[in-house]
């Protein structure tokens, strides 16, 4: 785990045991070892005084954090759920990792991780593709997400969308997509497809 990711983790700690946000910065910021996130717990501890937000601050920082993060950042800001959504970043990161080494159907359950990940954070769809999209680095998978965008701003459901990629996604995973488009339970039916396990 890197640093980065050993900051999100204990800021998180430190929310969930109702620590405030500029009090949590300032004792990481003591704490903290490098002196490049030393200075950004400096910076994010002195801006966010000044009223801005800690999604604001980390968005100054895109090498370090992709835009997923961001808007999971930001939807914790205002759902007032910052903390879960600190451990939902560090999940994002580490299946982005993934997600840059992989070629085909493997790649398909990670996105619908991260896809779960942002809509059950009430991210809505188009938001959550362009972000997807924007922090893929496997160019083959952003066209995917990128087609996939485009077709449902047509009005296409997602199942059928997904069906031109027969060689990314199963048809396990299509098929529980259109139970989610039918009964409208997205965040039940995105867990069921992170419990998918290859045939």
């Amino acid at each position: 785990m890197n640093k980065t990711y050993r900051i999100l983790q204990n800021l998180s700690i430190l929310l969930k045991a109702d620590v405030p946000l500029l009090e949590a910065l300032k004792a990481l910021e003591k704490d903290c070892s490098d002196k490049s996130l030393c200075k950004m717990l400096i910076k994010a501890h002195s801006t966010i005084s000044e009223g801005s937000s800690l999604s604001k601050v980390l968005a100054e920082y895109p090498k370090r954090f992709p835009k997923t993060v961001i808007v999971l950042c930001q939807s914790g800001e205002i759902h007032n759920t910052l903390a879960e959504r600190l451990v939902d970043m560090i999940y994002v990161f580490n299946h982005l990792e993934l997600l840059q080494k992989k070629k085909t159907e493997p790649i398909a359950k990670d996105f619908f991780n991260i896809f779960a990940n942002l809509i059950s954070s009430n991210v809505p769809i188009i938001r959550a593709l362009e972000v997807l999209e924007d922090d893929y680095k496997n160019y083959d998978f952003k066209e995917i997400i990128k087609t996939i965008k485009k077709q449902i701003q047509k009005g296409i459901p997602l199942h059928k969308t997904l069906e031109q990629f027969p060689d990314t996604f199963s048809v396990t995973q299509i098929t529980l997509i259109q139970a989610a488009e039918i009964n409208g339970n997205w965040i039940e039916i995105l867990q069921y497809i992170q419990r998918l396990v290859e045939l």
